[in-house]
């Protein structure tokens, strides 16, 4: 198995990406608190309850998209695994539907596209690249980055 991750520089915009999700995802749920303990007060309830609610849900979901922006992926003969939070989520190649490396928004970056991943991915292909289905990105700051979009061409169908 070939294991692909960032390494000296790109390891840094990494870090930096996972402390910015952490905090927006804490800034988010403390404002949602501040809004609660309003609420609480009974200062326009209804309002500052779904106010808390709308900024738990967009810090969190915005605190994950940054925090697994940039995740290490390790390809072997059966399919692909990569990282999600703290787990990997394997991919048998049957589950990897393509690359789109020229339609995504910013040169350098590829989207990997599967039938299956968790439904959160759907969020980054839909963002970079305009379609429904889950994908995961790469970067060219990832170390045999080239190596890894010729192995993945060759085993799966190109979107």
């Amino acid at each position: 198995m070939q294991h692909y991750s960032y390494r000296g520089a790109a390891r840094l915009r990494v870090w930096w990406s996972k402390f910015l999700g952490v905090a927006v995802a804490l800034s988010l749920s403390a404002l949602s608190v501040f809004f609660v303990a309003g609420a609480l007060q009974g200062k326009a309830s209804n309002t500052l309850t779904c106010l808390a609610i709308w900024c738990l849900l967009l810090g969190w979901i915005l605190g994950l998209f940054f925090f697994n922006s940039f995740p290490s992926v390790t390809v072997g003969d059966n399919g692909l695994e990569f990282d999600f939070l703290w787990w990997k989520i394997h991919l048998n190649w049957s589950d990897v539907i393509g690359l789109k490396s020229h339609d995504v928004q910013w040169p350098g970056f590829a989207l990997v596209i599967a039938k299956r991943a968790t439904p959160f991915h759907m969020l980054y292909s839909w963002y970079f690249a305009r379609i429904l289905k889950p994908g995961f990105l790469i970067t060219d700051s990832m170390e045999g980055y080239a190596e890894l979009l010729d192995t993945i061409r060759r085993k799966a169908r190109v979107v």
